[in-house]
C-alpha cells in the first residue's frame, strides 16, 4: 500500500478526557490492570521502575494502541485525566 493510500485511509487520534492510558484501562482484565497500575505507580529511582518505553513496547506486543506520550504524561500526572483540560483547550 502506498504511502498516501496509507494517509487517506488513517483515522485521527481521539482528544478529550480521558487520555490513551485511561482509555487503556477500560479495556484490561482486572487482574492485568492491577499489574500495570502497580508497574505505572513504581517511585523515579526505584531499581524496579521499568522505563515509559519498555511499558510502551510491552503493550504494543500484546496489541494494545496506546502511545508512549499518553504513558509519559499519565505517569507524570500530567495528562488531560490529571490537568482536567481536553487536547487543544487553553488555561
Amino acid at each position: 500500500m502506498a504511502l498516501a493510500d496509507k494517509f487517506l485511509e488513517a483515522q485521527p487520534t481521539q482528544f478529550g478526557l480521558p487520555c490513551g492510558v485511561a482509555e487503556l484501562l477500560k479495556q484490561l482484565p482486572n487482574d492485568e490492570k492491577a499489574s500495570f497500575l502497580k508497574t505505572m505507580d513504581v517511585s523515579p529511582g526505584s531499581p524496579n521502575r521499568l522505563s515509559n518505553r519498555k511499558i510502551h513496547s510491552i503493550l504494543m506486543s500484546e496489541g494494545y494502541d496506546t502511545s508512549f506520550s499518553s504513558i509519559s504524561l499519565h505517569r507524570r500526572r500530567a495528562c488531560r485525566c490529571f490537568t482536567g483540560k481536553s487536547a487543544g483547550e487553553s488555561a
